[in-house]
């Protein structure tokens, strides 16, 4: 045999072994392959954002979501059992979308335990909650030991918020007895009415909230070109659900000055009242609603009327932000607010003692608490180092309060006082040395009129 045939002789036996190899790794590639395709199709079938209409996909059934029992709510820390929801397929499931910090969501609570008991077996509230740690699982069983709040609950879970997303809570998602996602509301459409309705069969007529992005000016676009705006201002009437109700600023990034409010699903006097406050503010004067009269024919409009409002200026004119802001309600809402001076009914905060100091409780730290009292309100409220103008203040902000209040003590000194304001408030002001004594004084006002009062006035 030549040397070359035994070469080949050699080879041959390599060969086969390269080709079972090649095999092998075709084969393997074409499982990977196989695998990829297959968690591609499965990375399309994750959950997604829902919209109205659809049926709820068979993960939000069998997933397993963890939740405490009440039965376990004797434990200082409960703990987390699992659950699946298929066990409520057929009732109504309305998900309760809560967070600690949300005191509208907590506020709902005493609602959602009526119509939980009133609708029994056909409905299921399900409170879901994806906060850290152990505080939304203490208030909880807090709010079962003192109000016997029963609910299913859920914790810790990103499913259900990635099947629907939100900007803002409360939040409630409504899916009937077929699996179909009916609803995404805010708590003015928790009612028996609403909830009859769907269990009966009848047309689903709710008013969905709107998913309004808060971090940009309202009702635009992530396409504004915001470096180049000059000016925004809307004003809007009605209630808007998926606002909340509240205020928010828009800072100038660079210097740190604030160029713009929002305030969402207020009553307008109330709006009025914030940007007085706001001026006063600037003024260093004490503002409230109590220094806002209201002199037209309109009194439960003004104080029921929600309205939303946004007015943003360049930078350069930020200093006159809340001055131009009542100018453009001035000019566009049903009203006119100017500011005067009256000689009004008020309450004098005064000194009944000799002593140079009034009562200090000792300490240095300067602190404003506002604590619940014996019978769960929260009106007690704690002042410590602070000037007597500082009380005066607080005083008047009190709903128990029905005047302004004016600091008469004549006295910069700190004191520290403790106040329950549901009961008698002079009772407990004469341990510090204080008291309140009605008088009339000449004050600051924001006084309101109806547009077309002014607009007759002007035009005679």
């Amino acid at each position: 045999m030549k040397q070359t045939d035994i070469s080949i002789v050699r080879l041959l036996p390599c060969l086969s072994f390269y080709n079972r190899l090649l095999k092998i790794l075709t084969s393997f590639l074409l499982v990977l392959s196989f695998s990829a395709n297959r968690g591609a199709a499965q990375d399309r079938s994750l959950p997604h954002g829902l919209t109205i209409g659809e049926t709820v996909p068979d993960i939000f059934w069998t997933k397993a979501f963890k939740g405490i029992t009440f039965s376990e709510f004797s434990k200082p820390v409960p703990k987390l059992n699992t659950f699946k929801l298929d066990k409520f397929r057929g009732k109504l499931i309305i998900l309760d979308f809560w967070a600690t910090y949300c005191a509208p969501c907590i506020h709902g609570f005493p609602n959602m335990k009526y119509l939980q008991e009133k609708f029994s077996n056909q409905i299921e509230i399900i409170q879901v909650n994806n906060e850290f740690g152990d505080k939304p699982v203490t208030l909880l069983q807090n709010r079962f030991k003192e109000h016997n709040e029963l609910f299913s609950n859920i914790f810790s879970d990103s499913l259900l918020y990635k099947l629907f997303p939100f900007k803002t809570i409360p939040h409630y998602v409504w899916i009937n007895g077929a699996g179909k996602f009916i609803a995404a509301t805010g708590s003015e459409e928790i009612d028996s009415l609403k909830i009859s309705n769907v269990l009966h069969g009848g047309q689903e007529n709710f008013i969905n909230k709107l998913n309004i992005d808060t971090d940009r000016h309202l009702f635009t676009t992530k396409d504004l070109p915001v470096s180049n705006l000059v000016k925004y201002n809307i004003l809007l009437k009605g209630y808007l659900s998926g606002l909340g109700t509240g205020t928010s600023f828009k800072i100038d990034s660079a210097t740190k000055v604030i160029t713009g409010q929002t305030i969402t699903n207020m009553p307008l006097k109330k709006l009025f009242s914030m940007i007085g406050h706001q001026i006063f503010k600037a003024e260093r004067k004490i503002f409230s609603d109590k220094r806002v009269v209201y002199n037209g024919k309109r009194q439960n409009d003004i104080a029921s009327e929600i309205y939303n409002y946004e007015f943003d200026v360049p930078l350069f004119m930020a200093p006159d932000l809340y001055r131009l802001m009542i100018n453009d309600l001035n000019t566009y809402s049903p009203y006119v607010a100017t500011f005067e001076k009256r000689y009004v009914p008020c309450l004098f905060l005064e000194r009944t003692t000799s002593k140079s100091d009034l009562v200090n409780l000792g300490g240095t730290e300067k602190q404003i608490k506002t604590l619940a009292n014996p019978s769960g309100q929260m009106c007690v409220v704690r002042i410590t180092n602070y000037p007597a103008d500082v009380l005066a203040m607080s005083l008047e902000n009190s709903k128990f309060i029905k005047l302004p209040v004016v600091d008469s003590t004549g006295s910069a000194n700190p004191i520290s006082v403790q106040i329950d304001y549901s009961g008698d408030v002079n009772d407990q002001l004469k341990k510090f040395g204080l008291r309140l004594r009605e008088g009339m004084t000449t004050l600051d006002l924001m006084v309101i009129n109806d547009q077309s009062i002014i607009l007759k006035l002007q035009t005679k």
